[in-house]
């Protein structure tokens, strides 16, 4: 006898009609590369930033790292274009490829960052230069996003304050709960600019979060914040915002 058909209640968002399931935000993909190409940047990104390719030194041959990962030369060779023009390699016909100076690398590339752990040598400077972006960027979005966003919390929202008030969420749920908020903000002013702060953002949360000892309460703050701003109190708006900002100053 076959088994029977699964539920269609799961499959209710594909009907006409029917809005799409409600989620957390995931930090925005890179739009550089795709498939194998993104693994091999990700993994090679990985090992120059902590230390196994350290600064100054030159990458193994392009056919002897396909051979480490398992993929081939034309696909290093792209990865290796990718990693130049964040600044991190550099490739000479004589020398092959060669680790930057730090100075050289693209410090506020989202990818970059991400590669940075708790750990890592340069994790504290990237930081730093991180929330010093931030701290002047995120108040201007809040500014514009006055009276852009509901004064009644959307479900999506509802759903952020909830987890972040779930003291048994995760740290990934949390971090998410936490850039769910701050995208829709980034968003709200219709701004090209302020979006392409989204990842950026994302990525100061997730040091944020590597690096606290223990994490403070925080869903009163955001609340606070979307109130004022659905109601367009811009002063209290910017105090909280600042206020948010303030955890993450405070450990860079």
């Amino acid at each position: 006898m076959s088994n029977a058909a699964p539920s269609l209640d799961s499959y209710r968002h594909l009907r006409r009609g029917s809005p799409a399931p409600v989620s957390l935000y995931d930090r925005p993909a890179s739009a550089l590369a795709s498939g194998a190409v993104s693994d091999v940047i990700d993994w090679l990104g990985r090992a120059i930033t902590s230390g196994h390719f350290p600064l100054n030194s030159t990458l193994p041959m392009e056919n002897q790292l396909g051979e480490q990962v398992g993929v081939s030369r034309t696909v290093v060779r792209e990865a290796v274009k990718i990693l130049t023009a964040k600044g991190v390699v550099k490739t000479a016909r004589r020398y092959g490829t060669v680790v930057n100076p730090l100075s050289d690398w693209n410090l506020l590339d989202a990818d970059l960052v991400g590669w940075h752990g708790r750990n890592d040598e340069f994790t504290p400077l990237i930081f730093r230069e991180l929330i010093e972006l931030l701290s002047i960027m995120l108040p201007q979005a809040v500014a514009g996003a006055l009276t852009r966003l509901p004064i009644q919390p959307s479900p999506l929202t509802s759903m952020a304050i909830s987890a972040l008030q779930d003291h048994n969420a995760e740290r990934s749920q949390r971090i998410r709960a936490e850039y769910t908020i701050w995208a829709q903000i980034l968003d709200a002013p219709s701004s090209s600019i302020f979006a392409q702060f989204k990842a950026l953002t994302f990525e100061m949360l997730r040091l944020t979060y590597e690096l606290e000892d223990r994490h403070p309460n925080v869903d009163d703050l955001y609340s606070d914040l979307l109130r004022h701003l659905g109601g367009g109190n811009a002063d209290e708006a910017n105090l909280a915002c600042r206020l948010i900002l303030k955890r993450s100053k405070i450990l860079a």
